[in-house]
């Protein structure tokens, strides 16, 4: 089929080694009309404490909250690393390494694609393709964390997030005859990728990200990345 490939050393143990690294995943839902920050953080505290009892180091659980607005529905999904994970195995990848990956990824030569933005946690690369201009989000640990086909990528300060998060909601917004499609958002804060995809109600998305930015310091560099939806 012409796709790159490679066997890695001792692969005939990885599938035992996966099962000992696996994910620690945990859900908590609640039927909340209209939820209220304290709502979610107390959803959310739920969530991460099931995570940490269910054998996920507490300092890498992530949350990803979801509001239905039909069922009125509140959903906090919890994933964690397991103890085992937590060992520092590989060395921090250079820009250039990175750079390979995500042009490995996007098919493309390195310089073809540029860095629109890093911190001390992440690198973003993008290009322009076709009319169109994907972005992938990369740690440094070399892990491609976002991949997205049409998007931006903006560093900004924690404290100016409301302002970019605005602009971008009505900049990368598809019109359509019967309907409006809003673009999708992730924040790189700290050494996390915070994931607001799925919503379309601009309140609840600022609602969810403030829950999330209080417990950044206003001054610290982060990354917003939004991609448009085509669906």
């Amino acid at each position: 089929m012409g796709l790159k490939y490679s066997i890695p050393d001792n692969a005939e143990v990885i599938s035992s080694i996966g099962v000992a690294l696996a994910m620690v995943r945990d859900v908590v839902e609640r039927v909340v009309p209209n939820p209220t920050p304290e709502d979610i953080r107390a959803i959310k505290a739920e969530a991460i404490d099931k995570a940490v009892e269910s054998g996920a180091a507490a300092d890498t659980v992530d949350v990803h909250i979801e509001i239905d607005p039909q069922t009125s529905k509140l959903t906090a999904i919890a994933l964690g690393s397991t103890e085992v994970k937590t060992t520092d195995l590989l060395k921090e990848c250079t820009e250039e390494e990175a750079r390979q990956l995500a042009a490995d990824d996007l098919k493309e030569q390195p310089n073809a694609i540029t860095k629109e933005c890093a911190t001390k946690n992440f690198f973003v690369f993008g290009m322009d393709k076709k009319g169109k201009h994907p972005v992938r989000i990369l740690d440094k640990k070399g892990f491609i964390k976002v991949q997205r086909n049409d998007g931006k990528a903006v560093l900004t300060r924690a404290g100016s997030y409301r302002n970019i998060v605005s602009q971008l909601w009505e900049e990368l917004s598809i019109y359509k005859q019967d309907a409006i499609l809003r673009p999708d958002y992730y924040i790189c804060a700290g050494a996390r990728v915070m994931d607001f995809a799925g919503s379309v109600d601009f309140d609840k998305i600022m609602m969810l990200m403030e829950v999330e930015m209080q417990m950044i310091h206003p001054s610290e560099e982060i990354i917003i990345v939004a991609a448009k939806n085509t669906l």
